[in-house]
């Protein structure tokens, strides 16, 4: 498990739709067939890639007769096409990172493709995720002394509120699976019997993974 220190910062069932509508670009197909084009719309749960902070997108393809291929591409517009692809059944798998390589989204889908043909997929990714935990401490002190409760108010990359409760203080953690990759953002407050706010972190950002057990000490101070 990977466990990283934050500082206190003061006042963070992908759907496949194949239609036959042609091809997004004119294609261009060898004489004596043997090979075809495929294009790819794409999309982030409905989301284009501005609105899901997507900045690439990594495709690779692997036919059952041993074809393969493979392309980086900046995501805008939304669409790749293959042109001039060896004619196999391709597992396709789709990879969309953001603008510091963070893996955001991912998703595959099969894919035919004929000799001297134009086939075009639509293909909505969902977000790949890792699991998270968050550990407090109090001035660097694992010690709960006088506080009781700790309140965790968590925001995902979306700025959505993910979690926002209350747990004993010498829980001394708490452990989050399947969230979503990027940016989070992480509110703590340490709480007297009383519920008097004794230690607090405000606003600490820090990264989940993909694929990682992520893991992080936020240090609660005065």
């Amino acid at each position: 498990m990977r466990r990283l220190r934050l500082d206190v910062l003061l006042p963070v069932v992908m759907a496949v739709s194949v239609g036959g509508m042609g091809v997004a670009c004119v294609a261009v197909f060898e004489e004596h067939g043997g090979r075809g084009d495929l294009t790819v719309l794409y999309d982030f749960e409905g989301l284009g890639c501005n609105g899901a902070g997507v900045a690439s997108v990594d495709f690779t393809l692997e036919g059952d007769e041993g074809a393969d291929a493979s392309a980086s591409a900046t995501c805008e517009p939304g669409t790749y096409t293959f042109v001039d692809l060896e004619a196999d059944d391709y597992l396709v798998v789709l990879d969309a990172y953001d603008s510091g390589n963070g893996l955001l989204y991912t998703g595959s889908f099969r894919a035919a493709v004929r000799s001297n043909t134009g086939r075009s997929v639509s293909v909505s990714l969902t977000p790949a995720t890792g699991e998270l935990t968050l550990y407090w401490t109090f001035v660097g002190s694992a010690a709960c002394l006088d506080v009781v409760d700790v309140h965790v108010e968590l925001r995902n990359p979306f700025d959505e509120v993910v979690d926002y409760a209350y747990y004993p203080c010498d829980q001394a953690g708490v452990t989050y699976g399947d969230v979503v990759s990027g940016a989070w953002r992480v509110w703590i407050d340490g709480l007297s019997a009383g519920d008097a706010v004794l230690y607090s972190a405000s606003n600490v950002p820090f990264y989940v993974d993909a694929g990682e057990d992520n893991a992080y000490d936020i240090d609660l101070t005065f």
